[in-house]
């Protein structure tokens, strides 16, 4: 009898044992994730571009079941892995069942967006006459900024500002051109929209004209130094369509007008200077027709520059710069002061330096610091005419800054304290720079 209970027994506990053991390796629960094989989690619009996904499964008991849905559409995949291609913002539902019993489940959830990029542009003087200036005006939003910019105005001609202007020529005595405008915004990301329009020009003549006797400086005469003014141009009429021109009118530049032109025609300018050419064409086209071409009868323009006195020193401090090397510049002639501190530049005309050769300029700020420096100021001037841009220098301009001591009592609110008392003092002294090296 002792003998039958002692099996009972033992029975029974083998029998915990096992259900321990099986109950032991459920003991993780089951995990789920989605891993995403692309960099981020948006597309362009308009792209359907794929998106590799794999789910990340441990814990449970295998083998699982995988259950993707999606919000765009009815489809349900059921690999570990999956393709798609959403045409839309949504949500990706991946559902895993394992194999224990009861059976554990867990769903997680991924989200894609489409990158949407809102554009538009306008522009005024559709249906004016040809070569009239139009300017474009967009408008952007959505998307990643900042955004970059593609025109094609359809007369193979392009742009990649934001808001330019064009000119279309559409040569004709009558009619219309039509043109097709397409306007390309990219965000940051790489993702873009095109917009299209249409714009109608009317046709007119197309006025041009060559000066055959400098082909190889057309309408500029540029010696180093201004010996003989005297300036020789002929003029030769390449216009298109020009059977509805009656007449054409020269306003030279230089005070000389010529009524009823026929081409070619020859003129001779006797002073240095840039002369306005400009021809007017009588038509019967309903539109304006003038042609613009300055003529340049100047010197190659020469400067220099001079420091007087030293050029260093502590803010604020005023530097005096001469101007050299200008007496021989044409009229026309203009020079931009540039003091490399930040400060607006300063613009002389032909006339300045011959009243005042020298300009003086009050350096606030120190050079050891700051956007516009590298330990020191660098003085440009720059002369321009028709002929030529040239730039002159004074480097190493130090300016240096005096300390300055500063202490703040903080919240202290009374004059007189015991003694013993500690109160706080916060110093807001600002330190100096003196030297080469800005020390």
């Amino acid at each position: 009898m002792k003998k039958r209970i002692f099996l009972h027994i033992l029975f029974i506990n083998v029998l915990i044992s096992g259900t321990l053991l099986s109950y032991g390796q459920k003991t993780q629960s089951l995990q789920v994730g989605i891993i995403p094989y692309v960099s981020n989690n948006r597309f362009c619009s308009g792209s359907l571009e794929w998106f590799p996904l794999e789910a990340a499964v441990s814990g449970g008991v295998e083998p699982y079941d995988y259950q993707w849905t999606f919000s765009w559409n009815t489809d349900t995949l059921r690999t570990q892995s999956i393709n798609i291609r959403p045409d839309t913002t949504g949500e990706v539902k991946l559902k895993v069942t394992d194999s224990s019993q009861p059976v554990s489940r867990k769903e997680v959830k991924y989200n894609i967006y489409e990158t949407i990029i809102n554009a538009d542009f306008t522009f005024n003087n559709d249906s004016a006459c040809a070569q009239t200036i139009v300017k474009f005006t967009s408008t952007a939003s959505g998307g990643t900024p900042n955004y970059n910019y593609y025109w094609n105005f359809g007369d193979g001609y392009a742009s990649n500002v934001k808001d330019p202007e064009h000119e279309f020529i559409a040569s004709g005595c009558t009619g219309e051109t039509n043109f097709n405008l397409r306007m390309r915004v990219s965000d940051a990301d790489g993702c873009y929209i095109d917009v299209y329009k249409p714009i109608t020009v009317k046709n007119k003549p197309f006025l041009n004209f060559e000066d055959t006797e400098n082909p190889y400086s057309p309408f500029k005469h540029c010696p180093e130094i201004m010996i003989d003014p005297t300036f020789d141009i002929v003029l030769a009429n390449r216009s298109q369509d020009v059977s509805c021109i009656t007449s054409y009118k020269i306003d030279w530049g230089d005070g000389n007008v010529q009524n009823n032109a026929t081409f070619p025609i020859r003129h001779t300018y006797t002073e240095a200077g840039a002369f306005k050419l400009v021809i007017t064409a009588e038509n019967s086209s309903g539109c304006d027709l003038v042609w613009t071409q300055y003529v340049y009868n100047q010197s190659s323009p020469a400067v220099g520059i001079e420091s007087f006195g030293g050029t260093e020193g502590c803010s604020p401090i005023e530097f005096t710069f001469g101007l050299v090397g200008y007496e021989n510049n044409s009229i026309g002639t203009t020079y931009t002061w540039d003091f490399g501190d930040g400060s607006p530049p300063v613009v002389w005309n032909y006339d300045d330096p011959f009243i005042k050769d020298y300009i003086t300029h009050v350096y606030e700020n120190t050079s050891c610091t700051g956007e516009y420096s590298p330990g020191y100021f660098t003085t440009f001037v720059t002369v321009a005419n028709g002929c030529d841009t040239k730039t002159a220098s004074v480097d190493k301009i130090r300016v240096w800054s005096t300390p300055s001591a500063s202490i703040d009592d903080g919240d202290v609110t009374i004059d007189t304290i015991c003694t013993n008392e500690t109160i706080q003092l916060i110093n807001n002294s600002v330190i100096g720079y003196y030297g080469t090296n800005c020390s």
